[in-house]
């Protein structure tokens, strides 16, 4: 498995082309070789982003939004993965009107469309589950039936948003482990929704039994996370890489 970084961890500093390219850099000399795509300003051109980001010597690994800002821009995103030379979009969250039987089924065909559209244009659809996908639609939940009726797409697994939904992470990623090639390693205070996010170890996190059962899976890269700091953000992502170093 390989360590990178969610860009997502660095949105308030993505919001012009010399910030995106300040940024790339930063992390590429700290160590840092691949980087999922999240967050970076629309406003910027999707060619010139990705022209940034293999100029600066990382490598993008795929393209993660939430699902209305990546449906409603289908189009500007899959640019965004051409000149990138990606192929994964990754869906992310299920939105509030969707969270009933008929919306889910409503919710599962308008992904199995997206799966299909991105197929025919060379590209891999994955869905990127948070706390409150894990809400139970009749008896299960309304992640695992999207995931069980729609069994071509990936699945990109986060701790954060698994733990505090109660989840038990090793199970999740056994029960997946052909489906996931890429998961977020996010660390917190504590388990509930206004606990602070740390670098990648030094919260409360036991990642050292999750990183095991991922050896056991189809993930190929692991992916520090934390959109939140009250520290200079590059030291947090510097940290989070020794970290994540350790663990190999």
């Amino acid at each position: 498995m390989e360590f990178g970084i969610q860009l997502s961890s660095l949105k308030p500093l993505l919001d012009t082309y010399d910030h995106v390219s300040d940024c790339c850099r930063k992390l590429y000399d700290m160590g840092y070789r691949y980087t999922q795509i999240q967050w970076v300003s629309r406003n910027l051109e999707a060619e010139k982003i990705s022209e940034i980001v293999k100029d600066s010597g990382l490598i993008s690994i795929g393209i993660q939004e939430k699902y209305d800002e990546l449906s409603d821009h289908f189009d500007y995103f899959s640019a965004l993965n051409r000149h990138a030379a990606i192929k994964d979009l990754c869906f992310s969250t299920i939105p509030e009107r969707f969270m009933s039987e008929k919306g889910l089924e409503a919710f599962i065909n308008l992904m199995k469309a997206h799966a299909k559209r991105a197929q025919e244009s060379g590209m891999t659809v994955s869905f990127h589950p948070t706390k409150g996908d894990f809400r139970k639609i009749g008896n299960q939940y309304a992640c695992g039936i999207l995931f069980d009726r729609l069994p071509e797409i990936g699945i990109v697994p986060d701790t954060c948003q698994l733990l505090r939904a109660g989840v038990n992470v090793e199970a999740f990623v056994q029960k997946y482990a052909s489906r996931i090639r890429i998961v977020h390693f996010k660390d917190m205070t504590d388990l509930s929704d206004l606990g602070e996010l740390t670098s990648v170890g030094s919260g409360i996190t036991d990642f050292s039994p999750i990183f095991a059962s991922l050896k056991n899976s189809a993930c190929s890269y692991v992916l520090a996370e934390q959109e939140t700091w009250k520290t200079d953000p590059f030291e947090e992502m510097e940290k989070s890489l020794c970290y994540l170093k350790t663990l190999s």
